[in-house]
């Protein structure tokens, strides 16, 4: 387990983007349907390794401001 990483802060952030997909509207199912994806993928693998690189938390990052336009 990496002590110095925010691995099971990632988990939690990836878990708020994934229940807010499901507010988006219809016209955003596309990228919902990506964003889901990357995002369940990188959860079970930040999950098995107990580890997040700091480029996993830019992308989360990036994903949750496109999440954040779509629900303007």
């Amino acid at each position: 387990m990496c002590e110095e990483c925010e691995w099971l802060f990632a988990l939690e952030k990836i878990q708020d983007a994934l229940t807010d997909l499901d507010e988006l509207p219809e016209h955003a199912d596309d990228f919902a349907c990506s964003v889901q994806e990357k995002l369940d993928d990188m959860y079970n693998w930040i999950y098995e390794n107990k580890h997040v690189t700091e480029g996993q938390l830019a992308a989360i990052s990036n994903m949750r401001s496109g999440i954040d336009r779509w629900m303007k």
